[in-house]
């Protein structure tokens, strides 16, 4: 009887494709949206938020290595608020459609509220509704003012 081949794991899986990536230097950073899409078509949210509750676009691999945190990340200069308001979206879609467990959002709730607590400090100061100032996007531009492709998120 043969052998049933061994499966790569995870986080050796995520490290491969983060070399390939970033031209096979793992130091250099790596976009979690693109690995976490290639990897498991998004059921899953980086936990790197930055101390004022922003999610950066960017991580540096492997994970133990220091993060970007609060300052500039590359791209936009700024985490990007489409991704931020994205990896939410994309914790509700996952959990309505059973990819991911109540315990496994519980674990990661107060950082969930964190980062929206970011988006409306920074974006919407006022509680109005309506994002404000320039918001930095995943298309390595920023968007300026009330706008119907980041006002939708």
């Amino acid at each position: 009887m043969e052998a049933e081949p061994k499966r790569p794991t995870a986080t050796g899986l995520l490290l491969g494709l983060a070399a390939l990536h970033a031209g096979a230097d793992e130091t250099a950073p790596v976009s979690p949206a693109v690995l976490v899409e290639e990897i498991t078509g998004a059921r899953a949210t980086p936990d790197t938020l930055a101390d004022s509750g922003a999610l950066p676009h960017r991580v540096y691999l492997p994970a133990y290595l220091r993060q970007l945190g609060d300052g500039p990340v590359g791209g936009p200069e700024w985490p990007a608020l489409d991704g931020m308001c994205g990896a939410v979206l994309k914790v509700f879609r996952e959990l309505r459609r059973g990819a991911l467990g109540l315990d496994w959002v519980r674990l990661r709730w107060e950082r969930i509220c964190r980062l929206m607590d970011h988006v409306a400090r920074t974006w919407d100061p006022e509680g109005t509704g309506i994002l404000h100032d320039v918001q930095p996007s995943t298309h390595e531009g920023g968007l300026n003012g009330a706008n119907t492709y980041m006002g939708t998120y």
